[in-house]
């Protein structure tokens, strides 16, 4: 379900530079950078490293940790998050062969998203999803159903602005989208 070595790679980044959440939602955490959620084992090594997570959260609690904001034992109710995504209107959605740079296309007929192919990478090859197909911004959920014990990741959408002038690096969007065929 998850790439263990670029999860543990990630993460170690995201504690130096921003925060990092975990929940134990027994059996495993739920660990997030804000972006993105993944479900991963208790076992994970990544957890080993006492200066990283001096504890982990017990039970249903949710800690922050961060090099620069510390360790605190408070957060964001991660399970609850995921619960609400799966009460909306879920259609499956899936990457097309298309990416350049840093972003990945996902489609489902109409709907078109970018996800970070970091975030991808941190998967084991899983790149169909679900994803609420009348929200424009939603996340696309992971998993081998839409129960909640099964969802491995939820990966938040690239806000892209094809309007600016900058985004020449994404040659022909329009084109590209209307030519793709799932």
């Amino acid at each position: 379900m998850i790439n263990e070595s670029a999860v543990n790679k990630h993460f170690k980044k995201m504690w130096k530079e921003g925060r990092i959440f975990v929940e134990d939602s027994g059996p495993g955490y739920l660990i997030s950078d804000v972006n993105l959620i993944l479900r991963v084992p208790e076992g994970l090594r990544l957890f080993d490293d006492r200066a990283l997570f001096p504890e982990l959260p017990p039970e249903n609690k949710c800690y922050t940790y961060g090099k620069l904001r510390g360790f605190q034992k408070t957060g964001p109710k991660i399970e609850e998050l995921i619960k609400n995504f799966l009460e909306e209107d879920l259609a499956e959605i899936q990457a097309t062969p298309w990416q350049h740079e840093d972003a990945v296309l996902m489609r489902n007929n109409e709907k078109h998203l970018f996800v970070n192919r970091q975030f991808l990478d941190l998967l084991a090859d899983n790149y169909v999803g679900y994803n609420n197909i009348e929200r424009k911004n939603s996340p696309i959920i992971y998993g081998d159903s839409k129960n909640l014990e099964e969802i491995f990741a939820v990966i938040m959408p690239m806000r892209i602005d094809f309007t600016r002038e900058d985004c020449s690096k994404f040659p022909n969007i329009p084109e590209l989208i209307t030519g793709v065929t799932v």
